[in-house]
């Protein structure tokens, strides 16, 4: 367990899904897929899912906007004693530990054993790439590309009125502007050829 910044943390149980463009399942309910994430990261855990006693989940469901972490509980099964929606609006954010280069040095011999009785601030970048909503996507490029360390793989924290909104993927912002750029020079080909 490590100390985090006011008290006792620990990261249990992880799980994500491979991001996609256009989405090639089978549609699902949000409920569905809830209940999905949950198991599999319990089981990344190793908690049963009857321990469960408390849940914290932002955003909604489409089966539900108001009494998320009810909804989903009552889905799951689960016989909740704490309850909570958590709202990222107003939060700031510190740094940012990034998941690919946490895992490398995780995955390393005896460092989880190093690393365990740290706090998240040892591996945290204290000074990621910040990057405002309002900005046009080519000058979102222009503070990527600028960044030395970067790399495409690499993300950026997205802040609105200087309150956190998202993470940006590097990959993503370059794949964005790639495709304008293309689409300009199409539509300069079409012009000249008239």
């Amino acid at each position: 367990m490590a100390q985090g910044l006011r008290g006792d943390a620990v990261i249990a149980g992880f799980v994500e899904r491979k991001p996609e463009r256009h989405f090639s399942g089978t549609p699902r309910l949000g409920l569905e897929q809830w209940s999905d994430l949950a198991a599999d990261a319990l089981a990344d855990a190793g908690i049963d899912p009857r321990e469960v006693d408390g849940l914290c989940c932002g955003g909604d469901t489409g089966e539900s906007a108001m009494f998320v972490p009810s909804t989903i509980a009552e889905y799951c099964g689960w016989s909740l004693s704490f309850a909570e929606r958590v709202d990222l609006g107003g939060a700031s954010s510190v740094g940012m530990v990034w998941r690919d280069r946490f895992l490398v040095t995780y995955s390393k011999p005896l460092h989880p054993e190093l690393l365990a009785r740290k706090p998240v601030s040892a591996i945290m970048d204290a000074s990621p790439l910040i990057i405002d909503a309002r900005l046009r996507l080519e000058q979102a490029s222009r503070l990527v590309t600028r960044q030395s360390r970067m790399q495409a793989t690499d993300q950026f924290i997205i802040v609105r009125d200087g309150t956190y909104a998202g993470v940006g993927h590097t990959i993503d912002l370059l794949s964005h502007i790639t495709e304008m750029r293309i689409q300009a020079a199409t539509h300069c080909v079409r012009v000249n050829k008239r």
